[in-house]
């Protein structure tokens, strides 16, 4: 089963646009693995942005942090094309940089 953990820092993050992320993040993983959708779970989880550091440093813009855990065995080019497809759709969805995911 793969695990898609969503924190978010500075932003708000609607219903709406947690059902997008949820239902893009299980499309694509289902895509690009050939998994069935339903071994995708999606949790969220709104931080504090004084609780973020990037480098030692506070946080003082929005970002949001994806960490898949995902089958071992897959390969590279599988794990690239998961991670560019992923921060495509999560732009789309929340309108942040890339810099800020």
């Amino acid at each position: 089963m793969a695990t898609y953990t969503v924190n978010y820092a500075g932003i708000s993050l609607t219903t709406h646009q947690k059902f997008t992320i949820a239902k893009a993040i299980t499309k694509i993983h289902a895509d690009v693995t050939g998994a069935e959708a339903y071994f995708a779970q999606v949790i969220f989880k709104q931080l504090d942005l004084h609780d973020c550091f990037i480098g030692g440093v506070l946080l003082d813009e929005p970002h949001l942090f994806l960490s898949g855990q995902i089958r071992s065995g897959r390969s590279e080019q599988m794990k690239k094309q998961l991670l560019v497809e992923l921060e495509v759709a999560i732009q789309s969805a929340t309108g942040l940089a890339g810099h800020q995911i």
